[in-house]
């Protein structure tokens, strides 16, 4: 009897065990009446997410064929048009070398500038968030070199979905405002398939300039360099915010948005709160990239720090 109870006891609890999620959850207790039944147990068919190496789309329509020469195990819209999908592979080669600029240790280099800037002055002090953000570095470089954890995908779409639902206009305040990408990291079919890290990129984000337009434009121009404003909307940048918000890579949100508001963030609230705004990650990325490339006299930055910069050495800048 004492055996058969445990027996019991291990089967429940093995029933009981479900995926580890990163993302916290808040369940609202309803109270529910005593005399009304219980709702009858809904059951789904069990449909994996790819089939025949294809990513099955929940919207329905065409599979999403596998992309190669980016992320691994990465889908891509068929509605995506082969002009958008070229964009789309320089963007990410772009934001690929943006990162390795970013993450690698160059012992000549001064990283204390760009994350003390964009990061933060606490972003190298003892504790919590100065770790994290070695560790948010160590995991995007990985996945920029190829690696990623299991039962993750990548999905890339050019046309909008209900499910997971992303939407290219969304409405505040009555007026309708057009995103450039946008990101959602969920759970697959009922939630028994893969982690799905799905991106939308939308009209807006194929009409950007790249970043290698950008820097042919300012090479000779040493102000110009140094405003990070000229560098902001560009499609590498924008391929490496989203890239932030994957959940193989951190738990990023949008806090703020922009340069100026980012470096504002950097300033009130420090590494406690950057370490977790997309923008912040790619800006502090995008400001070494662009000082590295230029080989200016320190990396780009917003025009509040310009000013304060000359005000404290007229020279500097």
């Amino acid at each position: 009897m004492y055996i058969t109870a445990l027996l019991v006891l291990f089967i429940c609890l093995g029933f009981s065990v479900t995926h580890p999620s990163s993302h916290k959850t808040t369940i609202e207790q309803r109270q529910v009446p005593d005399a009304e039944p219980s709702p009858a147990p809904v059951v789904f068919m069990d449909e994996p997410d790819i089939q025949n190496l294809n990513y099955i789309d929940p919207s329905s329509g065409l599979p999403f064929p596998p992309l190669k020469y980016v992320f691994p195990s990465t889908y891509l819209d068929p509605e995506c048009t082969g002009a958008e999908e070229l964009i789309l592979k320089h963007a990410w080669r772009v934001a690929r070398d943006i990162v390795a600029a970013q993450t690698t240790t160059f012992r000549d280099y001064n990283y204390d500038f760009p994350h003390s800037c964009w990061l933060g002055d606490d972003w190298n002090s003892a504790g919590d968030h100065s770790k994290y953000i070695a560790d948010s570095f160590k995991l995007i470089q990985r996945l920029f070199g190829g690696l990623m954890k299991d039962k993750n995908i990548i999905v890339w779409r050019c046309s909008e979905s209900s499910n997971p639902s992303l939407i290219c206009r969304t409405g505040i305040d009555g007026t309708q405002l057009e995103t450039t990408a946008t990101t959602k990291y969920h759970v697959g079919r009922q939630g028994r398939g893969y982690w799905v890290q799905t991106t939308l990129f939308c009209p807006r984000f194929f009409q950007y300039e790249t970043l290698k337009q950008q820097v042919e434009r300012y090479k000779d121009e040493k102000e110009g360099q140094l405003r990070i404003a000229n560098f902001e909307y560009r499609t590498a940048k924008t391929m490496l915010h989203e890239t932030w918000h994957y959940g193989v890579v951190s738990d990023a949100i949008d806090y703020v948005y922009g340069s100026q508001a980012c470096y504002k963030l950097a300033r009130s609230n420090g590494a406690q709160i950057t370490s977790l705004n997309a923008d912040s990650l790619a800006y502090d990325g995008l400001a070494i990239y662009l000082h590295r490339k230029f080989k200016s006299i320190h990396p780009p930055t917003t025009e509040e720090h310009l000013e304060a910069l000359r005000a404290q050495n007229p020279l500097s800048v």
